[in-house]
């Protein structure tokens, strides 16, 4: 700061007031502003721009003027809150605003005192303000650029190497890029991590051919509203060629929402514009203009966003990218897929597991079986794994915490299934159930059986003994009561049932009675007794039927034709002893 030795005179009719005399010394270094500075240097009238002032947390202020009132000393010149310039007892608390003098030899350029120092280097743009930052030379700093020349077309990145350079906090290299009319851009393009490096920077695209200076320097910034520090400024020549070399376009993924609306993505080699034209599939190109101002393009990816497509065929797009210089890119054709509405569904299989059954106490389960889910659908569809009471369900692939994603194209995920153990006895028959996103759902039938445990069972044999009842033998558990009937046998009296190896008779002399079933193989058979009548008096279940009369018993043909023979034998006989003896008795009559 400089200290000026001057004096401001009377005035007259400023602000509507008159004023008295103001001085300065030389060691006046800072100081409130006289009325005639504030007219030459903020505005000539209340209210002018910059003449209202706050204080630091915002809140309106009242600030001294240096200038005295022309008719007394004890009165001094002031600006209200509103920017109204007026009068004030000296001996009142207002706020400073001061001022200082500078030697401009220090002061390397200004610059806005809120958002002025961007990363990256820049357009320098207008500035309509009235509140300037300034940055000053810091004579301590060294800093050096070893090249004095670069050159490249717009869109080219150079390197430069440097020295000397301050590190910290808030220390940058910073570059302003000029030609003969002065600051075009301004930039904190790095941030130093030692004294001596290299440093890369991008030549603006739409600059034009020719030669530029590239003023490097060392900058401490030190925020909105405070002043900077850097060192002299290091120039180098930048030459800038003319770019002849066009944008190449790739194509990226096209997505088709609606019948309208498609995105498509592509990628340009350089920034510029970009223009397009949409077509049925198949049809002739349309030719494309490019003397409009076209889309922004950046180099790399580039989004189209299309809402105004008619009908769901499909359709191509045709894209061309002008660069800054002019050059225009060769026409890149992207297909736009026809429009499928969404659907979502899902499968599973096998649809229905069958496990069999399992004894009451089983302790080892069924195998285990899996369940394949495939997307049906033309969207990705989101399922939650099932659960169940009765059936061990487990992830399996394409599974995570609960959950698998179906992607389109019969994307599949698994899972198995298998019944508990320690099941009581039961069927367990139920539909597993299973979720997916945006509706989505297929369901698996589910069969086991817990069933009582087998008994060992026996042989009955059952002998009716020509009974006429219809009991027939079978396998039976011990202790099973088995209904017999021997039913009725002609001339015959049922005399009892008898069993061969054990077992219990409710009645044994009763025909029609229960048998109950030993831990053995056994034969029962129902005993008979002769009565009498033209029936056999065979009977295998009485003893006394056994002795042999030598007759032929009723219902016997067995002998038939040889006791007639007799009969007739011994009648044939008698007739000729009958004869005989008249022969005899002739001679004596």
């Amino acid at each position: 700061m400089l200290g000026v030795k001057k004096t401001d005179n009377e005035e007259s009719n400023l602000y509507s007031n008159n004023w008295g005399t103001s001085s300065l010394t030389s060691n006046d270094k800072m100081f409130f502003l006289s009325v005639r500075e504030l007219t030459n240097l903020v505005g000539s009238y209340s209210k002018a721009p910059g003449l209202a002032a706050t204080f630091v947390d915002g809140g309106p202020a009242v600030w001294w003027l240096r200038s005295p009132h022309a008719g007394s000393t004890s009165v001094a010149g002031a600006v209200d809150p509103y920017g109204i310039v007026l009068f004030g007892i000296v001996d009142a608390a207002r706020a400073a605003r001061p001022a200082f003098n500078i030697d401009l030899t220090s002061v390397l350029f200004t610059s806005a005192v809120v958002g002025g120092k961007p990363d990256g280097l820049n357009k320098v743009g207008d500035y309509n303000g009235n509140d300037w930052k300034l940055t000053l030379k810091d004579n301590s700093r060294n800093f050096a650029v070893t090249g004095t020349t670069a050159s490249g077309k717009p869109g080219d990145t150079i390197t430069l190497k440097y020295t000397g350079s301050t590190t910290g906090t808030n220390e940058y290299i910073s570059v302003i890029l000029a030609d003969e009319n002065g600051a075009k851009y301004y930039g904190r393009v790095a941030k130093p991590s030692g004294e001596s490096g290299t440093v890369t920077l991008t030549i603006p695209t739409g600059l034009a051919p020719g030669s530029y200076t590239l003023y490097v320097f060392s900058e401490q910034c030190n925020g909105d509203y405070k002043t900077d520090y850097a060192s002299e400024f290091d120039p180098v020549t930048l030459t800038v060629t003319r770019d002849t070399t066009a944008p190449t376009l790739t194509p990226g993924s096209t997505i088709r929402q609606s019948e309208t609306a498609a995105t498509v993505q592509f990628t340009s080699s350089e920034a510029g514009s970009y223009y397009y034209a949409v077509v049925d599939s198949d049809a002739a190109e349309s030719e494309i203009t490019t003397t409009g101002a076209g889309t922004s393009c950046a180099s790399g990816e580039n989004i189209l966003s299309l809402a105004n497509l008619s009908g769901a065929g499909a359709k191509d797009i045709y894209i061309v990218a002008k660069d800054a210089a002019g050059n225009v890119s060769d026409e890149l054709k992207i297909e736009i897929p026809a429009y499928v509405a969404p659907s979502y569904g899902i499968s599973a299989s096998p649809a229905t597991l069958i496990f069999g059954s399992k004894t009451v106490g089983y302790e080892t389960a069924p195998n285990m079986r899996t369940v394949k889910l495939t997307d049906t659908g033309n969207q990705a569809v989101t399922v939650t794994l099932p659960s169940s009471t009765n059936y061990a369900i487990t992830a399996g692939e394409g599974f995570t915490n609960g959950t698998a994603t179906l992607a389109t194209d019969n994307g599949t995920a698994t899972f198995t299934v298998q019944p508990n153990t320690g099941l009581g006895v039961k069927d367990y028959e139920e539909t597993l159930a299973i979720s997916g996103s945006d509706g989505a759902s297929a369901q698996v039938a589910l069969s086991f059986s817990v069933v009582e445990a087998t008994p060992d069972t026996y042989t009955l044999t059952v002998d009716l003994n020509g009974g006429s009842g219809s009991t027939t033998g079978g396998a039976y558990a011990e202790g099973a009561v088995i209904n017999i009937d021997a039913g009725s046998r002609s001339n015959y009296r049922f005399d009892g049932w008898t069993s061969s190896n054990g077992g219990s008779f409710a009645d044994a002399s009763s025909a029609s009675t229960t048998f109950t079933m030993p831990a053995a193989d056994t034969t029962i058979t129902a005993a008979w007794s002769y009565i009498g009548g033209s029936g056999s008096t065979k009977d295998h279940g009485d003893v006394n039927q056994n002795m042999t009369t030598g007759l032929p018993q009723t219902g016997d043909s067995t002998h038939t034709a040889f006791w007639g023979s007799m009969l007739l034998f011994s009648l044939a006989a008698c007739i000729a002893l009958t004869i005989t003896l008249k022969r005899r008795k002739d001679p004596d009559e």
